[in-house]
């Protein structure tokens, strides 16, 4: 699994980032989260997420 460095996606299969189509991922992430409802979560909020997905907390 890799992480998109633009959107801290999690990306588990293909070279492109399903959020933002972003091409630059990352093996060296740390912390997930699995964001669910975006409009009540405070974890969206603070990572800036818009779309229900899992995110890292950090990439590198």
């Amino acid at each position: 699994m890799k992480a998109c460095k633009d959107c801290n996606m999690i990306v588990k299969i293909g070279k492109n980032c399903p959020n933002c189509g972003g091409s630059r991922l990352s093996t060296r992430y740390s912390g997930v989260a699995m964001v669910l409802d975006t409009e009540h979560s405070k974890i969206s909020k603070s990572l800036g997420v818009e779309k229900k997905g899992e995110y890292a907390l950090r990439v590198k």
